[in-house]
């Protein structure tokens, strides 16, 4: 026997022997509820505080009422008194809490002794860690015959929960107990292999790791079959050596990597349509991470059930040996959901005119219209005499007869919108509930404006008959479909009539629509009590198809194999199909959205100073209205000074800043610097004035921050809607400093530096001061997640108020402190020093927590079967807040999707540079969105009727909601992904526009028409595809479209402002004669390093020679058509010749 094989043969016996007793446990648990504490932080009272995780800190600090921006009481009662508590970073179904000590456990507390409380997660909060939460406590335990275990049923979701000691004695007293949470879902059982190494350029590097199940059991890690280059190191760990030393068929053949047994829940899906809202059957997973020394990633262990899983940024294949049933989302014998009654009546119902009746919150809602005349309300219909309902997007509404009576009985229904047009429809259920099972009768959806009859009234329609017994209950239940809740009003009627001859009749409407005031429980008409409920459920979980755009499963073994077969599938990604695609154009995204009668571009009052002339007349008209559109809506003060809000809303440096910005860019620079003024002008102090957004801090931004002393926020402009909105937005202290510095880089104005640095300085101390906040505020506070971040804040207050760690606000918070540290550099070297370190310490943190964040995310699958990266947009987010974290929290009218595509971590790549645009996982990250969020959405499927993303994809996709906010256009320009920013700009430009005044909307399918921060980001885009700035380089028609340089075409660009100073060009083709010139103006201010002119021709001709002023110029890049210049100045002559 040869040494590799012997050594293969004793490895095999050795992990055989380890393995044996882990499996027997795994499979004791299959099939048995899971068991969640795992995943989440534990606190234990017999922990030195600093011993803890921070995070669980958190915990106790809710759950004692502590202040988030001061130091944690250690000794507050509340925190002396708990005894353990969990803590998750999503809301969980949480059913069961166990806690158990072991016979020999000293001090264990009697059952009457403790109290379990939980954070209830089914009010109207955001219901996250750091905003305000409800305080419930369990009911009596029940006691083991032993006495060593407690079990606490929990009614509700929760996202923490804490057990301690009733009275004054202290939970130092007592043993801390071990805990199990346990969920309705049930393990899952399955054998995983991981392989690695199988690339030619990775085949050589050292992969030693572990593994981390996020909500899963792994047990029994052995190496591959054959793999003697992996050894196992401990029950999830190994070593793993690169191939040297193997022939040349071992390295082509054998396989390296670890398989295992995993204990999962939960299953996946690729919808059709992306939930607008996070959707309940998302949140069950097992998420595997793999740490090694050569990259790491996460997947969804559900995922395998469909196919192998490939991910390429970092060489790893994965699939399951077990061949699973996937489990249905509601099995057949599904329990009755929790039915809450609707406890408030309502003598009005917000926006719903003429209704009354019974609700929780604002929504859910039940009521009638009592009246003869209908209520309207823009589109929305509500008949005379009629009663109607509305859901939330993860509870149900529902009115159910409960049965007085016996027997076979007859059920009618009806459903019909209220609403003619908006929302996307519902979803409808018609249940028969006993005490202890769910039978569905008949269930069904209508879309907007849609209707129903239960069953169809048709002569072939049968009856629609059930048995019940007293105490049933037959229910007509509402739900949001696809988690989208908007405009779901819905009129509804329920009858039911015994069959037996004589037998009594109800009609809902009949028997509540005049009292429905009376009760809830309601009686019947013939004075049987309690017999219509209005009720709320958690919202019924069909079964939903996986929906793929091709077949996920495969019968490859190896990588090598699967590598090979998609290749021979030819799948591509939207990014590939775009490349492939002719360019978009104007005219192809415009008439797309918006049909081909289009009206002139009208003739601004004035022009900016920067100016183009680009073959496509409608976009050079379109730069011509920016500053017109940008200042009419703005005033002038007494002193002429020009004052901005952020039209029509109030002020609000989070979208204000571009609206300076874009005037910069234009070459207004001193309506810009007025504008700036409403920040540099403000006390150092903030304080509240006349006009302030009714949720402000008077002193600080709205969140946990320490003061508010030094912060660039609370400042007031023209009237708007929601009043001055500055201090309720928490991203802008950072974004009005990044207008700040643009102002200065484009203008060189150093006069006006100096007259403002200690102003903004004192904004980027205060950033400063705040991201060490949390590290001081809790014990252990440097092994946080977030460490070095900023304390949770709200960025919008449509998100009900929702407080997090925002990464979009990280970006632009370090683009504060570094681009101060830039300004000081001319005035105060020393001081920029210090704010150079201030800022690479800052960086360091923001980087490890997106590493940290990509890493643990799950890759998701696209178009051409791989797997990629996905970055989320705040740490302690493991995927999508559309997906699991999102449940239960993002409820308010921008939907959990927003935080995955509008105010999401995209920034820290563009602007920030955090990220590099072509790091690998950046560009797996556009894959994941142009391909899923950004195609699949309810908004996309909205604005085209009948949208089917096979054929619709080029032109009416790439955004989501709010496209001023959505940066991936730009992220694209700043990898040099010429088509894919053109398609992606030109088609958020069709989708906001509005022909005729030609102004931009605020949301995709809605919002304010004529909003000038859309307009803004718009011109922005513009700009930096004609001319862009790159540290100490300038990029001239980076992006132009290839059309543009078709014979005869000329793109000029004159006066344009940038960093260097006053630059311009004129672009002339002659590629009839193989050639295209050009004549720049280079920045007299500063010379740049380089100067990079992209001559993108029309057949993607190479370029083959260059001249300059006459003279042959070698710096130049034949197949991406660049010229690299440098060492010039004043005016340059460049020729460009193509061909031999």
């Amino acid at each position: 026997m040869s040494f590799s094989k012997l050594a293969l043969a004793l490895l095999t016996a050795l992990q055989a022997a380890l393995a044996g007793a882990a499996r027997e446990n795994l499979d004791a648990l299959a099939g048995q509820p899971a068991d969640i504490a795992s995943s989440a932080y534990l606190y234990r009272a017999d922990r030195a505080p600093e011993k803890n995780p921070p995070e669980a800190w958190i915990l106790l600090m809710q759950y004692a009422g502590l202040p988030f921006e001061k130091p944690v009481d250690t000794n507050a009662p509340a925190v002396k008194q708990a005894l353990c508590g969990l803590l998750w970073e999503e809301v969980r179904p949480l059913r069961r809490l166990e806690l158990a000590w072991p016979p020999n456990a000293a001090n264990q507390p009697a059952p009457d002794a403790l109290v379990v409380s939980w954070f209830d997660a089914q009010d109207d909060n955001a219901h996250t860690w750091w905003n305000p939460r409800t305080l419930k406590e369990a009911g009596p335990p029940e006691v083991s015959a032993d006495g060593r275990t407690y079990v606490y049923p929990i009614p509700g979701d929760t996202w923490g929960v804490v057990a301690s000691v009733r009275g004054s004695t202290n939970a130092s007293a007592f043993a801390v107990p071990t805990l199990r949470a346990l969920v309705p879902d049930r393990w899952k059982q399955m054998e995983v292999e991981i392989e690695w190494g199988y690339e030619k350029a990775r085949a050589a590097l050292a992969y030693d790791g572990r593994l981390e199940a996020y909500d899963g059991r792994i047990s029994d890690l052995r190496s591959l079959t054959g793999d003697i280059g992996t050894t196992i190191t401990g029950p999830a760990a190994w070593r793993s050596d690169g191939q040297t030393g193997q022939t040349p068929t071992e390295k082509a053949t054998r396989r390296r990597g670890v398989r295992f047994r995993l204990l999962s829940m939960g299953d996946s899906r690729w919808r059709r349509v992306w939930p607008y809202h996070a959707r309940p059957e998302d949140v069950a997973r097992t998420i595997v991470t793999v740490w090694t020394g050569s990259g790491s990633f996460s997947f969804l262990a559900a995922d395998l059930e469909h196919g192998p899983i490939l991910a390429p940024e970092y060489g790893f294949f994965v699939r399951t040996t077990t061949r699973q049933q996937r489990s249905a989302a509601v099995p057949a014998d599904m329990p009755p959901p929790q039915k809450d009654l609707l406890a408030t009546k309502v003598d009005v119902i917000p926006g719903v005119p003429l209704m009354r009746g019974w609700a929780t919150g604002e929504i859910p809602w039940f009521g009638s219209n009592p009246t003869s005349e209908q209520g309207l309300a823009g589109n929305l219909r509500i008949p005379p005499r009629s009663v109607a309902m509305h859901p939330l997007p993860d509870r149900d509404v529902g009115v159910g007869w409960r049965s007085p009576v016996k027997g076979p009985v007859r059920v009618k229904a009806s459903v019909a919108m209220a609403d003619a047009k908006g929302g996307n429809g519902i979803e409808w259920t018609l249940a028969r509930d006993t005490k202890d099972r769910r039978f569905i009768l008949r269930r069904g959806a209508i879309g907007p404006g849609g209707s129903q009859n239960i069953p169809a009234e048709s002569a072939a329609a049968k009856p629609l008959v059930t048995n019940v017994e007293p105490g049933d209950m037959v229910s007509l239940i509402v739900g949001a479909k696809e988690g989208n809740h908007i405009c779901d009003t819905t009129v509804v009627e329920l009858s039911l009539a015994e069959v037996r001859i004589g037998g009594s009749t109800w009609e809902l409407t009949k028997e509540v629509m005049d009292t429905v005031l009376a009760g809830n429980p309601h009686a019947d008409a013939a004075g049987h009590p309690a017999v219509w409920h209005f009720y709320s459920e958690p919202c019924i979980v069909w079964p939903q198809p996986s929906q793929p755009p091709f077949v996920q499963s495969s019968e490859a073994k190896t990588a090598r194999d699967y590598v090979h077969e998609l290749g021979a599938r030819r799948l591509a990604t939207i990014r590939e199909q775009t490349r492939a695609h002719s360019e978009q154009t104007w005219a192809g995204a415009v008439t797309a959205m918006c049909g081909t009668n289009l009206p002139p571009h009208p003739q601004p009052a004035f022009v900016p100073p920067m100016q183009v002339d680009l073959p496509d007349k409608r976009l050079t008209a379109q730069w011509n209205l920016g500053a017109w559109h940008l200042l009419r809506h703005s005033v002038t003060n007494a002193e002429g000074h020009w004052r901005f809000n952020d039209f029509p809303f109030g002020v609000l440096a989070s979208e204000t800043y571009m609206i300076l910005r874009a005037l910069d860019l234009q070459g207004n620079h001193r309506e810009a610097a007025d504008g700036l003024d409403q920040w540099l002008s403000l006390p150092m102090q903030p304080g509240p004035v006349k006009g302030t957004h009714e949720w402000s801090k008077p002193d600080r931004p709205l969140g946990h921050f320490s003061d508010g002393s030094g912060c660039l926020t609370h400042a007031a402009g023209p009237d708007g809607a929601g009043g001055h909105m500055d201090a309720v937005h928490c991203m802008g202290p950072g974004a009005i400093m990044f207008a700040l510095a643009e102002h200065y880089r484009l203008t060189g104005d150093i006069e006006w530096l100096k007259f403002n640095a200690s102003r903004m300085q004192a904004n980027a101390e205060w950033i400063l001061r705040q991201r060490r906040l949390l590290v001081g505020n809790l014990p252990g506070g440097d092994r946080l997640w977030s460490r070095g971040l900023q304390p949770a804040q709200v960025v919008t207050p449509d998100s009900l108020r929702m407080h997090m760690q925002f990464y979009e606000t990280e970006a632009y918070y370090w683009l504060a402190v570094k681009a101060m540290a830039e300004m000081l550099r001319r005035i105060d070297p020393p001081e920029a020093a210090r704010l150079e370190q201030e800022a690479e310490s800052y960086r360091k943190d923001l980087v490890a927590a997106l590493d940290r964040s990509i890493a643990l995310t799950p890759v998701v699958q696209v178009r051409d079967g791989t797997y990629h990266s996905f970055i989320p947009f705040a740490p302690y987010v493991r995927g999508f807040a559309s997906g699991a974290w999102g449940w239960r929290r993002c409820q308010g009218h921008i939907g959990a999707i927003y935080w995955d595509t509008v105010q999401s971590a995209d920034p820290v790549i563009s602007p920030a540079g955090i990220l590099s645009p072509t790091d690998p996982r950046v560009q797996g990250h556009l894959d994941v969105l142009e391909d899923r969020l950004l195609l699949e959405n309810e908004k996309v499927a909205a604005r085209t009727r009948e949208f089917n993303a096979a054929t619709d994809w080029f032109a009416h996709a790439s955004w989501q909601y709010q496209c001023g906010l959505e940066r991936h256009a730009n992220i694209h320009l700043a990898a040099s992904d010429a088509p894919n920013f053109i398609r992606s700009m030109l088609n958020q430009y069709a989708v906001d526009i509005m022909p005729g005044e030609y102004t931009f909307r605020e949301h995709t399918t809605g919002g304010p028409p004529d909003k000038v921060f859309e307009e803004a980001c718009f011109l922005e885009r513009l700009r930096m595809m004609l001319i862009m700035e790159e540290g100490d380089r300038l990029w001239l028609a980076r992006a132009t479209p290839r059309k543009w340089l078709e014979q005869g075409e000329r793109i000029a660009v004159k006066n344009a402002p940038t960093h260097f100073g006053m630059a311009g060009y004129e672009i002339v083709s002659d590629t009839g004669h193989s050639r295209i010139e050009a004549t720049l103006e280079f920045p007299l201010r500063t010379l740049p390093r380089e100067v990079l002119l992209v001559l993108r021709h029309p057949a993607s001709a190479a370029i083959a020679r260059v001249q300059v002023n006459g003279n042959a110029w070698r710096d130049f890049d034949a197949a991406n058509g660049f010229i690299r210049l440098h060492g010039l100045a004043g005016t340059a002559r460049i020729q460009a010749i193509y061909g031999r």
